[in-house]
């Protein structure tokens, strides 16, 4: 294998040309409560996010175009993937390729799977091998909180945020009031077995205030193993996730952040002739990233962190070809300075460099593949925020440059909007912005980088919040309409070549997706919580494309038309917690414009705490034993399935 990216002279000299490099900077995540305490469901709106701004920031101020999963309903509803939260917003759908441990994909307003910006602490996570994050690969256990920014967000975050943004935040520990952990096991349907232990703490934890100055941490490990019900099908996923920080002052602190994984998967493929014995997937990451933090209190917040990542991909039996490796090495240098210029203005300067080097080889020779290349970036970035007297109404504006040393530069902006009636408790926002994907390493494989652009995207939004009274905690509803512009849209077909035929990948493709995301959260009595979100998207081809069997007007594959989930949760006493909810999926289209089926799944939980450091819960996935395809691809997802578990905290 050629070797990993390196920083060399180029990146030093990025690093220097930073606005931020000797400062560090502020990244604030929820503290995380102990695992003992019985578990409730923050209200969505005293709930705090980063991602919308890249500083903490309440949901009830930004944008309705932003969810939070908060670490205690990870916990209720017994979500152990990324996937599953996803469900509880709307505007997205994650199609997984049949049974757990199959690839998953992220679909959010009508984009392509390549478009939402996965990371771990404002880090990209390791990149994947299709054109897509393969959100499978990572367990929840260990993170504190997912935050979910729908909408293009390229001129904060980069790359591949066309669609969107998903964080997954960790515990800021040094701001923990009590040193805990827990050790939980979990056994089900189909041979499904999942042990766990999370610790977290501080060096001083006495009294009532924050960690001056000390050692802050945080570990959790995970395993995961299940057969599923098909031969070959089997999954196992490994997760280790740890975080240290250290307060250094009063207005800094260091982190250390680092995540590996190791997934081990059968992959069946499609049930029929397609059917395989043989072909496995394994999948190998890990990620480590130091940083600085300096808040002065006064008006300046900074932050720098490097990132080097590195994911490989071996192949037992391809489906196609030889068996191969594949790996991926990237680095990330991001730095941030954020500076309020008085009570009413922030101003916030960035860049970030990143480079990702992509290598191929055949497993059983040794020898190199081609569509192997290296890139790098640079990209400094600005934005600035404008508050009225009583901050009531905002206005911001930001752009950003990306210069890549492989293909086209990409140039991007945004001006968002947002006004507050106080009177009736109403958020009312707007946003326009433009965006970008670079090329996904499954492009790499078959065309030189020189060859293709950035896609491109042009969106706008309106949305609206509104809070409600209720008997207990308040209602909150929420609408916003969306549209989004792509192009530069990349495709691959055969073309005739002097040795034959050759498979290659062009900017050939328009499109654009619009519809509507509603969401609506209530508790009308304490014992008591509803909640659901609904989306209704159309998302077609704009222009003739014959070479690529394309016909304006054509729909997206595989992108629904409306898609939904509701639930109810109950608490008949403090102990003890029972929940249901139901996702419907319809107006799927394949290729040749063959309609997808339906469906509509359903879950069950419940959680029993019978003693002060101890719970048992249990659910049921697929409670009405439902055929269905989440991918359309031929591989169905599970039948029902049953689990139970223990959670014991120390």
């Amino acid at each position: 294998m050629k070797s990993p990216v390196r920083p060399r002279a180029r990146f030093w000299r990025a690093a220097a040309l930073s606005p931020a490099f000797a400062a560090g900077g502020l990244a604030a995540a929820e503290p995380v409560s102990p695992v003992a305490a019985p578990p409730t469901v923050t209200p969505a709106l005293e709930k705090t996010v980063v991602v919308a701004s890249r500083r903490e920031e309440k949901v009830a101020d930004v944008s309705p175009s932003v969810s939070v999963v908060s670490r205690d309903e990870v916990k209720v509803r017994q979500l152990g993937t990324l996937a599953e939260t996803l469900n509880y917003s709307p505007g997205v759908i994650v199609a997984t390729t049949g049974a757990p441990g199959g690839n998953q994909s992220v679909f959010t307003r009508g984009t392509n799977s390549n478009m939402t910006a996965v990371l771990l602490d404002g880090r990209r996570v390791s990149p994947g091998f299709s054109n897509g994050a393969e959100i499978e690969r990572f367990s929840l256990s260990g993170v504190n909180s997912v935050e979910f920014m729908r909408g293009a967000s390229s001129t904060l975050y980069g790359a591949n945020a066309l669609g969107g943004v998903i964080d997954m935040r960790t515990a800021d520990t040094l701001n923990l009031r009590k040193n805990s952990g827990d050790l939980t096991a979990e056994f089900g349907s189909f041979g499904h077995s999942s042990v766990g232990v999370t610790a977290s703490g501080n060096t001083d934890t006495a009294g009532d205030k924050a960690l001056v100055r000390g050692l802050g941490a945080a570990v959790a490990f995970t395993r995961t193993e299940t057969d599923n019900d098909r031969p070959n099908n089997d999954f196992s996923r490994d997760n280790l996730l740890q975080k240290f920080e250290y307060r250094i002052s009063d207005t800094l602190s260091a982190e250390w952040l680092n995540q590996y994984y190791e997934t081990r998967a059968g992959v069946p493929g499609a049930i029929g002739p397609f059917a395989s014995l043989t072909q496995r997937l394994d999948r190998t990451g890990w990620m480590t990233s130091p940083g600085l933090k300096f808040d002065n209190h006064d008006g300046v917040r900074a932050s720098t962190f490097y990132a080097y990542s590195f994911a490989r991909l071996d192949s037992y039996r391809a489906a196609f070809g030889a068996p191969t490796r594949s790996e991926i090495d990237a680095q990330e240098f991001t730095n941030q300075l954020e500076l309020d210029l008085n009570r009413f203005v922030t101003l916030t300067l960035g860049y970030t460099y990143y480079a990702t080097a992509f290598d191929r080889e055949n497993r059983t020779t040794g020898a190199e593949l081609p569509g192997s290349p290296n890139w790098e970036s640079h990209s400094p970035w600005a934005r600035l925020e404008l508050a009225s007297r009583d901050r009531d109404a905002k206005l911001g504006a930001g752009v950003r440059y990306q210069w890549f040393d492989a293909f086209a530069e990409a140039v991007t902006g945004e001006v968002t909007g947002s006004y507050c009636i106080r009177e009736s408790d109403t958020l009312l926002s707007a946003k326009i912005a433009t965006a970008y994907a670079a090329p996904a390493a499954a492009n790499y494989q078959t065309t030189p980088l020189n060859e293709l652009k950035p896609e491109e995207s042009l969106s706008w939004e309106l949305g609206a919040r509104q809070r409600l009274p209720a008997k207990v905690s308040p209602t909150e509803v929420g609408v916003v309409w969306f549209e989004n512009r792509m192009d530069n849209l990349i495709s691959s077909r055969n073309v005739s070549t002097s040795g034959g035929f050759d498979f290659r990948a062009f900017n050939a493709l328009e499109a654009r997706s619009r519809g509507l995301e509603l969401f609506g959260e209530t508790r009308p009595a304490r014992q008591v919580l509803v909640f659901a979100n609904a989306t209704v998207q159309d998302a077609r081809f704009t222009r003739d494309q014959p070479a690529f069997g394309v016909v304006a007007g054509d729909r997206l594959l595989r992108r629904p038309e409306f898609m939904a989930t509701a639930g109810v949760e109950l608490m008949p006493s403090e102990s003890v917690t029972f929940g249901f909810s139901a996702t419907a999926v319809t107006g799927r289209e394949d290729f040749g414009h063959v309609d997808q089926e339906d469906y509509v799944v359903s879950r069950v939980y419940g959680d029993w705490r019978f003693a002060p450091n101890a719970r048992l819960f249990a659910r049921v996935e697929n409670l009405f034993d439902k055929t269905y395809d989440p991918a359309g691809v031929g591989s169905p997802a599970l039948p029902r399935a049953v689990y139970v578990g223990i959670t014991v905290a120390f």
